[in-house]
């Protein structure tokens, strides 16, 4: 996939306060939690889709930019062409739409029904380039603009076989690259005897192996070839670590695996380890953040930053330590305490390289939405450090 990024106010030629349209092919999975949690003066961004494999989901926006306000409300309406290689068009009519416009300075509206798409082999879906014609009118104003996007369908994408495949999925929401899937978690694989060694009675290969979990769910094109390459063709620990990673996937590819293994899943865990409600161990916002890598959402970064609540029954590890004989409850509040502090601390150390936590994290604030006093500190301290190293 080409790696290109539209930021939407930086749009050459043409008159940033005009009406306009844009079209964006992505398989970016927040582009709705961007315009939703995301003050709308901070405009977001997508990686943009410019060839696609087989059976890969990937969706198709369309933007509004600057429409003519009437009582703060704008009105558009529209239609959509999708022209195949071998010309045959298939066109529909967007529902017309009305939107209530507040503090908007983007001028930047997602339009409701954003179509899916998965393309299906040939002969039903020719290989070739595919075009997105769209139109749209400004009900207000009366101006009408017209666009066209352009993807290529391929049979396959190569990764870079010089690349860093894990490093590529690690920022996986800011360039979506399903084909590293594969040669990444070959790559984790390799890396496991070097993990155990370091890590010694500390090793938990969970966290990693979330990122994959969360990949293959959101990529269903690759979880027979991933299933396939750790049945049969890897050592111990990749058939471990892959095989659990299956189980807790779905049904379905639970039951690819041998009955043994399943006992021993059944046995080690009695909830599924990848997907966190409310984090109570370090570990687990570890787990949460190779969700966010991988999906870009607001959902898993709450659950991070508001379990900086447990702050209100902890203490920390000096306390503990003076404790003769400490019961199961002071050995929660430790916990409490180690992972309200792990929150923090890797909130405030990623948002450096991620904006988009500052910016999930400044709406929260100013949405009032974080309730806790120890979370709406911690978040509002985040932001102050991250304000004065700009």
């Amino acid at each position: 996939m080409k790696k290109l990024f539209l930021f939407i106010l930086l749009t050459a030629g043409i008159n940033l306060f005009a009406f306009d349209a844009k079209i964006v092919i992505t398989r970016a999975l927040n582009i709705e939690d961007q315009f939703m949690h995301i003050l709308p003066q901070r405009p977001p961004f997508f990686p943009i889709l410019s060839k696609i494999e087989p059976q890969t989901p990937f969706k198709v926006y369309f933007l509004a930019l600057h429409p003519e306000l009437k009582n703060n409300q704008a009105s558009i309406s529209g239609k959509v062409a999708f022209v195949r290689p071998d010309g045959k068009k298939n066109e529909l009519t967007l529902k017309p739409v009305k939107f209530n416009v507040s503090g908007d300075k983007a001028g930047v509206l997602l339009l409701p029904g954003a179509i899916r798409g998965i393309m299906d082999r040939p002969p039903k879906d020719p290989f070739g380039k595919y075009t997105v014609q769209l139109e749209l009118k400004d009900d207000n104003s009366g101006k009408l603009i017209k666009t066209s996007s352009v993807f290529e369908y391929v049979e396959k994408i190569e990764p870079d076989k010089k690349a860093d495949a894990l490093n590529k999925l690690t920022n996986y929401y800011r360039a979506p690259e399903p084909e590293y899937i594969l040669p990444g978690f070959e790559a984790l694989i390799k890396k496991q005897p070097e993990q155990k060694q370091k890590e010694k009675k500390n090793y938990n290969p969970l966290p990693q192996m979330a990122l994959f979990y969360h990949l293959l769910k959101n990529n269903p094109q690759y979880v027979e070839p991933f299933a396939d390459m750790v049945i049969n063709k890897m050592g111990t620990d990749g058939r471990n670590l892959g095989a659990t990673i299956l189980y807790f996937l779905s049904p379905e590819t639970a039951a690819m695996l041998p009955e043994q293994f399943k006992k021993h899943c059944e046995k080690y865990f009695k909830n599924n380890p990848f997907e966190v409600k409310n984090p109570t161990v370090p570990y687990q916002l570890d787990i949460l953040w190779s969700e966010f890598f991988v999906t870009g959402k607001k959902a898993p970064l709450m659950k991070i930053i508001n379990s900086t609540a447990l702050f209100a029954d902890a203490i920390n590890v000096n306390d503990f330590k003076k404790i003769k004989n400490p019961t199961a409850q002071d050995t929660k509040k430790l916990f409490n305490g180690l992972t309200a502090f792990s929150a923090v601390w890797s909130t405030g150390s990623l948002a450096k390289q991620h904006q988009l936590i500052n910016l999930y994290l400044e709406a929260a604030l100013v949405r009032k939405e974080l309730k806790d006093k120890f979370t709406a500190a911690s978040a509002a301290r985040i932001l102050q450090d991250r304000s004065k190293k700009q």
